[in-house]
């Protein structure tokens, strides 16, 4: 959740960049709950956040 913080910070002082660099991650969430349940729980996730939600506690429901 502190990468959509920082995420947002950011914008607020300049606009997103390209990077030349490569990042590979990991499908296997993406594929195992499927599209749609995986996006939801991401909302929920940082929905919990911003309401301020312990951070340990949104870490167990992300794992």
């Amino acid at each position: 959740m502190e990468d959509v913080e920082l995420s947002n910070k950011l914008l607020k002082i300049t606009k997103p960049k390209m990077m030349k660099s490569v990042v590979y991650t990991s499908a296997r969430r993406w594929i195992n709950d499927g599209y749609i349940k995986t996006i939801l729980k991401m909302r929920v996730l940082r929905f919990l956040y911003f309401l301020g939600l312990d951070t340990k506690y949104i870490e167990k429901m992300y794992k």
